[in-house]
Formats: C-alpha cells, sequence, structure tokens
C-alpha cells in the first residue's frame, strides 16, 4: 500500500482526539437509550458473578457457565469497574465506552499492520467506528450495537480479532516471526480460545486459510504461514489444557461445546430457522446498514480478486482482506452447522458482521490516493455530527439501574412475612437480586423443565450459610415468584395439592407447605449433587448437616 503524506502532528493527534471523544459521546448515547430498557439476566451475568468473587461462604468453584467463560477481556474489564462501581450499574456504561474504545484502537491498530500510516489508521479506524455507532439513530439498530459493549457477550471477541489480526500482520510485513510477535500471537490466541470459542472460527481458522492461500503466490510467506499454523496449534493445545486443569483442581463447570449432534435433519432445520429470521422476523429491517456495508464490502473485495493480476495489493494486504472476508463467512455459517442458531436473539454470534465490513471498506479506501482529502473532510462533520445526536441523549439517571418500585415492594412484602428463601425463574430472579442489591431475600432459578437451574449462577448459593455455626444448611425454599413459571408442572414437581397464591404488587408469589418446602429442598440437593459431582460435590457434603 502506498505511502502518502502524514498530517501535520499536532492535527492529526487532534483529528484523532477528537473521534475518540465522539466514541465516547455516542456510546454514552447508546447506553442512556438501551441500558435500562434491555436489562435482562443474561446480561446481568457479569455483574453476579463478580458479586459472587467475594462471598466469603460459597466458593466460586461452583459456578456454572457456558462452553466458554469471558474472561479476556471481558471479566478483565469489569471486575475492577464493578469494584470502583459498587451496585450502581454504572459499571455497564463505562465498560461499554472501555470495550468501544478497545475495539477502535485494535482497528485502527489493524489498519496500521495492513500499511496504513499510523496516524491516518488511527483516525480512520475511530472514524469507522463512528460510522457504524451512528446507526444507533436508525431504528431498530441501537439493539445489535448496544450488544457489542455488554460483559460476557460476543464483543470482547472482536477486540481480540483485530489485535490477533493485527499481530499476524505485521509479521505478515516483517516476513519472519520475531519471539516478541510468536509470545504475544499464543498468549493472545490462548487467552481469547479459553474466553471465547468462537474467537477459532471468526479470525484463526479465517487467517490460517489467508496465509496459506497467500503464500501460493507469494513463496516468501510460507515459513510465515506454517509458523502460525504452529503457533496456533500451540495455542489451541494450551487453552485445552488450561480448560482440563479446570476440571482436575475442581474450579468451575461448563456446558459441553457442542449441545447437540449436528444430525443433518438438525443443521437444516437451524437453516431455515436462520432465513426465517433474516426474512420474516426482521433481522434484515432492524439491521440494513449492517447488511449493506457488508454487502458494499463483499463487492469491494470481489473486484480487488478480478484486478489483482494488473495491480496486485501487497500481501499483508491482500491477507487482512481474505482472512476479514473468511471470518464472515464461518461466522454466518458455525452457529447453523453446531446448531446454536434458535431465533434472532441467536444474532449475537455474528457481531463481526456489525463491524467488520466498515472496517474492511476503510482499509479500501485508505489505499486510494484521495485518502488525504476524504479523511480530512469527514473527520470533522462525524465529530460535530455525533456531538449534535448523542449530547441530548445523554443523561445520567438512564445510566444506572433502574429503581424499580415494584421490586422494592415485593422485598416489603417478604421483609414483613418472614420470607428469606425463595425460588424464582432465571429471568426474574437474577434482575430482582440485582434489584435488591442482593439484600432482599434470596432468589435461587428454576425452571419448568428441571426444576433446578444451574446455568450461569454459583450452584453453592442453593445452600445457605448455617446460622451461629460454620458450614452451610440444606435449601429450605418458603415461596416461589411464578412469573415466567408454568404453574401446573410446578405443582407436579412440588406434590402436596394446589399451590396457595397471593398477589405481592404485581407478582403472583406460592407461599410454599412444609411439605412442599422439604420437597423442594430435596430436588435441589439431589440435582446439585449431581452437577457437581467429585471434589466439588464432596466439599458440599462435608459443609451440611446430615439429610433429616
Amino acid at each position: 500500500m502506498a505511502e502518502h503524506p502524514r498530517p501535520a502532528g499536532t492535527a492529526g493527534l487532534l483529528l484523532a482526539f477528537a473521534l475518540v471523544v465522539a466514541t465516547v459521546l455516542l456510546v454514552l448515547a447508546l447506553a442512556s437509550v438501551e441500558f435500562q430498557p434491555t436489562l435482562n439476566s443474561d446480561y446481568l451475568l457479569a455483574h453476579v458473578f463478580a458479586h459472587g468473587l467475594g462471598d466469603p461462604v460459597h466458593p466460586v468453584s461452583g459456578w456454572k457457565f457456558g462452553s466458554t467463560a469471558f474472561w479476556f477481556p471481558d471479566y478483565v474489564i469489569y471486575l475492577p469497574l464493578y469494584e470502583l462501581c459498587g451496585n450502581s450499574g454504572w459499571s455497564y456504561p463505562l465498560y461499554a465506552v472501555v470495550i468501544f474504545l478497545l475495539l477502535g484502537a485494535t482497528m485502527a491498530w489493524s489498519l496500521a499492520a495492513a500499511g496504513v500510516q499510523k496516524t491516518w489508521a488511527a483516525i480512520a479506524g475511530f472514524l469507522a467506528l463512528d460510522v457504524i455507532l451512528l446507526g444507533q439513530f436508525i431504528p431498530g439498530h441501537a439493539p445489535w450495537l448496544w450488544e457489542l459493549g455488554i460483559p460476557a457477550y460476543h464483543g470482547g471477541n472482536l477486540v481480540n480479532g483485530f489485535a490477533l489480526l493485527a499481530i499476524t500482520l505485521t509479521v505478515v510485513r516483517n516476513g519472519q516471526w520475531s519471539r516478541g510477535y510468536s509470545i504475544s500471537v499464543v498468549a493472545w490466541m490462548t487467552l481469547g480460545l479459553v474466553s471465547n470459542a468462537l474467537l477459532l472460527f471468526h479470525w484463526m481458522v479465517p487467517l490460517a486459510f489467508a496465509l496459506g492461500w497467500q503464500s501460493r503466490r507469494t513463496p516468501a510467506l510460507r515459513a510465515v504461514s506454517a509458523g502460525f499454523m504452529r503457533r496456533a496449534a500451540l495455542a489451541l493445545g494450551l487453552a485445552l489444557s488450561l480448560q482440563a486443569v479446570f476440571a482436575a483442581t475442581g474450579w468451575f463447570l461448563f456446558y459441553r461445546l457442542f449441545r447437540e449432534w449436528p444430525l443433518p435433519t438438525l443443521v437444516w432445520g437451524s437453516l431455515t430457522q436462520f432465513f426465517t429470521d433474516f426474512f420474516a422476523h426482521g433481522l434484515f429491517r432492524s439491521q440494513w446498514l449492517f447488511w449493506t456495508l457488508a454487502a458494499a464490502a463483499a463487492l469491494v473485495a470481489a473486484h480487488g480478486l478480478r484486478t489483482r493480476k494488473e495491480n496486485p495489493p501487497n500481501a499483508a494486504t491482500q491477507v487482512a482482506f481474505t482472512a476479514v472476508l473468511g471470518g464472515l463467512a464461518l461466522a454466518w455459517a458455525t452457529p447453523i452447522a453446531a446448531i446454536y442458531w434458535h431465533d434472532a436473539t441467536s444474532f449475537r454470534y455474528l457481531l463481526n458482521w456489525l463491524v467488520a465490513p466498515a472496517w474492511l471498506l476503510t482499509l479500501w479506501l485508505c489505499a486510494k490516493p484521495s485518502r488525504t482529502r476524504w479523511l480530512a473532510i469527514a473527520t470533522p462533520a462525524m465529530v460535530l455530527l455525533g456531538a449534535v445526536l448523542a449530547i441530548p441523549r445523554i443523561e445520567a439517571a438512564k445510566l444506572v439501574f433502574p429503581n424499580s418500585p415494584e421490586a422494592l415492594a415485593l422485598r416489603d412484602y417478604c421483609a414483613q412475612r418472614g420470607l428469606r428463601e425463595g425460588l424464582a425463574d432465571y429471568w426474574t430472579g437474577h434482575s430482582l437480586n440485582v434489584a435488591w442489591d442482593f439484600n432482599g431475600p434470596s432468589l435461587s432459578n428454576v425452571r419448568d423443565k428441571d426444576f433446578a437451574y444451574f446455568w450461569g449462577n454459583n450452584v453453592f448459593t442453593y445452600f445457605p450459610a448455617a446460622v451461629n455455626q460454620p458450614g452451610l444448611r440444606r435449601p429450605a425454599p418458603q415461596f416461589v415468584l411464578l412469573r415466567g413459571l408454568d404453574r401446573e408442572i410446578l405443582t407436579q414437581w412440588l406434590g402436596d395439592g394446589p399451590l396457595h397464591i397471593e398477589k405481592a404488587g404485581s407478582y403472583d408469589i406460592a407461599l410454599l407447605s412444609a411439605e412442599q418446602t422439604r420437597r423442594a429442598g430435596e430436588l435441589i440437593t439431589a440435582q446439585a449433587e449431581d452437577a457437581l459431582q467429585g471434589r466439588r460435590a464432596q466439599w458440599l457434603n462435608s459443609q451440611l448437616p446430615p439429610a433429616p
């Protein structure tokens, strides 16, 4: 990629800084609109986990996660913010600001690694990100952008992916693996894989393919390609070994990576569901900006493939285009082939579709001789537009957990009746525990399918601390919040006749008989021991009084 005149030092830094400020304003505007209305138990997971780490009674080894746990960068960022902000809720908007700034920085870093002059790369990377963030003002687009900024979702995987791309493209331009870059790429891939399996499909496999493909035309890259394969294999082995250590030492519980066998009928069902969601359930209507950018990026790539013989791009640029396009294709195919696509919410597995096309278009535009002009003109316009649209939306009162009168009334109801231990649907339980600042009745998660539901919480917390003595006591739930639960199925689980139901504000609450309390405790204990197994189950049994 040909070099172009760099902007004057101070002017370039000011342009980049102005775009960073615009990014912060746009993210806070997005959080002001989306944080409170979309609050749900899935993205409260990070907050509940952060609180659980400080629990002196229940060891964290009973925490159950999905197949990956979002350690890096998600929890590395969120845990200090939780310590700083407590239970105010500010930790979520601040996390979104940090993760978007990191995303802009890694996008800029990877543009520079592909051959764009560093100052222009910083300007272009944040300019592309701000264009995407402006999508929040288009109806339907804001919720998907907000998912990029939620801890324990998949936005952090984009940060890891662009960083991995930047390191690899730098090695491509240097023509060899140095010790520093070798250590960096192995460390980044290992941490990324332990944190999110999507790194493998969205970035590592496409990069391996792109390097192999390009090395056929550029023999000098063969050593770089072979070196990437060896380092990727080492990182994968280290990540699997680390998971094995977690398993052997009894730290954390993980769901299996593949929930169902990928039988052809199931894959076909997942594929048809995807197209139904895309065309009939609004995925295109609510994301047309992102799909338009993706179509434009595909056209640019196709044009580049047709003209590369006459005007071949440098190897780093070609690897970048091929890898990012391959990641987009695999992002679409992977959740369908693995039977993970269930409904429109599964789009969280495709979050690179929101950002990667804009990055590809930016890389293409940065190769144009007019780069100096369009960046110099577009940047002030973007900063001004972003500030004008974002500032009126930002409200501090909307950047904290909502003060729910219903939740407070329910806590008062339970306090008046001496109800200290209850059961609730997963969504209701997590939301209320957070709304009560973890100082209300203890709510454990249950669901219709299999009663106790251990995903996204610590199995040990189903067993309260013993009073005035060491150890834990057996669960003895006094009530069930019926919101989200089937009453007939719940009656079948608990037995002893119909449920005694009262109204607590807008909540229906089932007050359990002594027999129903005993039955619920037995079910939870048996299911918890089955989930924990091994050392964790032995530790739990050593803390409990003998069964009555």
